[in-house]
Order: structure tokens, then C-alpha cells, then sequence
């Protein structure tokens, strides 16, 4: 019988991915013994935005009676939360928070080209979209606005 506190997922997918691509992890369903599952079993895999709720579709394709390819695409960045259960048991690391990130290609070009920043430290964005800068040499911050 498989044993979710054996069963083990790893790859890329479980803790990051891109935006708009489709991203994989390996689930590999473990008896009791840590050896491959053999037995009849349910698995699952629900991805969801933490950000709005949403749900991602997942689809799970079989290498072999114990082992699983799962992949999904996101389409929202921000954090989000994968959930991997074997008969209804979350198995060990279960959820993983996966953060969704914007690919630097999308990012788009710069607005406004910022000249003579003294060191500068942390930047920020607010609410009102505009960029917040503190600078280490000469002790401020600066706030930005879209032209």
C-alpha cells in the first residue's frame, strides 16, 4: 500500500516557475518499505494562486506504475501553493509554496531612465505604481512617477 510520508516529489516545479510556460516535477509514489508502489492508489495535484484563488490545471502522465510527470502552465505570478496527496494524504514536504514569476523577456522596456542614484539599496513599487528607491549614499528615498 503507498505510504504518502515515503512518497517524494522533486524538480523545478515544486518550488518556481515562469509565467505562460509549462513547467514539470516528478511525483514518485513509495510503499511503506520506500520502495516503488506497486498496489492501486489515488493521486492528486491541485496548484492554486494564493494571490486570487484560482486553480491550475495539472496533468499527470505516467513513466511507470509508481513514478509521475506532472506538469502545469500559470498564468498569474505570485505566490501559489502545490498540493500533492496520495490516497487523500498530503505526502512529505506537501504543500510546497511554488512562487510564479514574470519571465525577464515579458518584463517590456524601460519607461524612464533613472541617472544619478547615490548607491542605491532597496527599490519598491506602491499601490499608486510608483517606484520608491532608497539610496545607502546619501542617506534618502526617492519616489518615481510615470511620466
Amino acid at each position: 500500500e503507498a505510504d504518502p510520508s515515503k512518497c517524494v516529489a522533486e524538480g523545478p516545479g515544486i518550488r518556481s516557475a515562469e509565467t505562460n510556460s509549462t513547467t514539470t516535477f516528478t511525483v514518485s509514489v513509495k510503499d511503506h518499505l520506500n520502495k516503488p508502489c506497486t498496489h492501486p492508489y489515488q493521486f492528486t495535484t491541485t496548484l492554486r494562486s494564493l494571490v486570487d484563488g484560482s486553480v491550475v490545471e495539472t496533468t499527470q502522465t505516467s513513466k511507470d506504475e509508481a513514478t509521475y510527470d506532472v506538469q502545469y502552465t500559470a498564468t498569474q505570478r505570485g505566490r501559489h501553493q502545490l498540493s500533492v496527496a496520495v490516497n487523500g494524504v498530503e505526502i512529505h514536504g506537501s504543500p510546497f509554496a511554488v512562487f510564479i514569476r514574470i519571465p525577464p523577456t515579458q518584463l517590456g522596456t524601460p519607461v524612464q531612465v533613472i541617472r544619478g542614484l547615490n548607491e542605491p539599496y532597496c527599490i519598491a513599487i506602491n499601490s499608486d505604481s510608483e517606484l520608491i528607491v532608497s539610496e545607502c549614499g546619501s542617506h534618502k528615498i526617492s519616489v518615481y512617477t510615470r511620466r
